[in-house]
């Protein structure tokens, strides 16, 4: 894939936007739908993420538009703040290939990995607590409380892909490996 476009979550008929994904270039565009005739789409460019690392997913967050999560080649997710240009890392304790992120209605970070003796493979991070820390020192900070996951599953087990259910945003489905798929409620203990 060289190019990926997503639609935002939040347009409208009369507000259309879109984030345009170049994944050879690592950029981000942020768009906004400015006339279109039936054929022909016009479009204005909001915001630009320029220079991102080299990634292997990337998911919108479906209720602001500003953060973009991409999992990148050495295994951590991060946040794109597409209204700033800045940028928050999840890091992990062994490098090894971030799969797949997905965001949640409710603030909620999954990022799956490639497998690794003894330790997880799917980690799940508080996007809302990490914004609040770093805005609470000013930049980007590395608060090592808002660093860990949240949760830490499928121990040893590569996850492949994550999806969190919209109407049910504790809940997410994975996928291990090309073997099975796996439900996660992540309500309680």
């Amino acid at each position: 894939m060289e190019t990926a476009i997503r639609w935002s979550p939040s347009s409208t008929t009369t507000e259309q936007r879109f984030l345009n994904v170049d994944v050879a270039g690592k950029s981000f565009r942020l768009c906004r739908v400015t006339a279109f005739d039936g054929k022909n789409l016009d479009y204005e460019v909001l915001s630009t993420h320029s220079k991102v690392p080299a990634f292997r997913a990337f998911d919108w967050s479906p209720v602001n538009e500003a953060l973009v999560a991409v999992g990148q080649s050495s295994g951590e997710a991060t946040i794109l703040r597409m209204d700033t240009e800045e940028s928050l890392s999840f890091p992990i304790r062994n490098q090894r290939y971030c799969n797949a992120v997905a965001f949640s209605t409710h603030g909620l970070l999954a990022a799956g990995l490639d497998k690794v003796r003894t330790d997880f493979c799917l980690n799940i991070w508080d996007v809302n607590q990490r914004l609040a820390a770093a805005n609470t020192k000013g930049a980007i900070g590395a608060d090592r409380h808002a660093t860990e996951p949240l949760r830490k599953l499928a121990s040893s087990e590569p996850i492949t892909s994550i999806k969190f259910f919209r109407d049910q945003p504790d809940t997410l489905v994975t996928g291990v490996k090309g073997q099975f798929v796996r439900i996660y409620d992540l309500r309680g203990e």
